[in-house]
């Protein structure tokens, strides 16, 4: 919907990482004051089920990788051009953020994998040609780990 409008993805995506920094803080905050904080997603326990896990070193490492994102958002605004926001830039950075907070946040290794790994093969696969290409020769790489 939003691909049509490549001058909007800017604004919604440097919004959305400026209230990814806040919450960011918000989170760093609490743990800061009350310890460690668990939630599991719909109430399904693992090994099944996701379970969010922050402690003040991950609020912490995910603070700095939102400000980083911005950064990176902020730049990107010059570097840019029109085909590579309609080429999916911008929703592949906020991809890979919720990637990045899913590392930090949920204390293991193969679930920020699955948060990102099923959206940004769709986005790629989508994008045309070139992109594809690029996709399935990371997807060789991928299956050689």
């Amino acid at each position: 919907m939003v691909r049509r409008w490549a001058g909007l993805q800017p604004a919604i995506a440097l919004a959305s990482l400026a209230v990814l920094v806040l919450i960011d803080v918000a989170l760093l905050d609490h743990v800061a004051r009350n310890g460690p904080t668990t939630m599991v997603m719909g109430r399904w326990l693992p090994p099944f089920g996701i379970a969010f896990t922050v402690d003040l070193t991950g609020a912490l490492f995910a603070l700095v990788a939102a400000l980083v994102a911005l950064a990176a958002g902020i730049f990107s605004l010059a570097d840019i051009n029109d085909s590579g926001r309609r080429y999916g830039f911008y929703p592949l950075l906020m991809l890979l953020m919720a990637g990045v907070s899913g590392a930090f946040l949920t204390g293991g290794y193969l679930q920020p994998l699955c948060l990102v790994r099923g959206p940004a093969d769709f986005v790629l696969r989508a994008s045309g040609p070139r992109l594809r290409a690029r996709a399935d020769r990371r997807d060789g790489e991928v299956r050689l780990f």
